[in-house]
C-alpha cells in the first residue's frame, strides 16, 4: 500500500475543487439501492427541496418525484452521509449518474481514507457497479477506481 504521504499527495491534495465519486449508467433501482444502504448503515442528513425540511433518511421516492418535476422544488435535493468528520455528499442531478463529491480538505489522515474507501466498497458491493472518482468536472481524470 502506497504511503498516506502518496495518497494525500496524489488524490487528496487541496486545489480548491471537490473530488467527485461517479457510478455511472444508474436507473431507480440503483438509486433505491444505494438510499437503502446508506439509510441502514451511515448517518445521513437529507434535504428535501420541496419542503426545505432536513431529515434523517434519505426519502428516495421524494428525489424521484423531484426528477419528473424539477421546477417544484423551493431549493436543492440534497443528502450527506456522515464518514465520522468526513461528509460525503450527493445533489441527486440526474438519474443515470450517482455523484457523490468529498472535499479534500476534510481527509487529515490515513483513517479518513480507509473510510472513504470501505463506504466506496461497500456501495460498489451493493449496486455492482464500478465506482471511480475524479477531480470535479473531470470524468476523464481518474484518481482512483473500484
Amino acid at each position: 500500500m502506497k504511503s498516506w504521504q502518496s495518497i494525500k499527495e496524489d488524490i487528496y491534495f487541496e486545489d480548491g475543487s471537490l473530488r467527485d465519486i461517479n457510478i455511472y449508467n444508474t436507473d431507480k433501482d440503483d438509486w433505491k439501492k444505494w438510499s437503502e444502504l446508506v439509510n441502514r448503515r451511515f448517518e445521513v442528513e437529507f434535504t428535501n427541496g420541496f419542503t426545505l425540511s432536513t431529515s434523517n433518511r434519505i426519502d428516495i421516492e421524494e428525489v424521484f418525484r423531484y426528477w419528473k418535476n424539477p421546477e417544484a422544488a423551493l431549493g436543492p435535493f440534497m443528502a450527506s452521509v456522515k464518514l465520522k468528520d468526513l461528509k460525503v455528499n450527493c445533489y441527486f442531478f440526474e438519474e443515470s449518474v450517482l455523484e457523490n463529491d468529498i472535499d479534500p480538505r476534510e481527509v487529515k489522515n490515513e483513517k479518513d481514507h480507509i473510510l472513504i474507501l470501505e463506504y466506496l466498497h461497500v456501495v460498489a458491493a451493493e449496486l455492482k457497479k464500478k465506482i471511480v472518482m475524479t477531480l470535479e468536472n473531470t470524468e476523464e481524470l481518474i484518481l482512483l477506481e473500484l
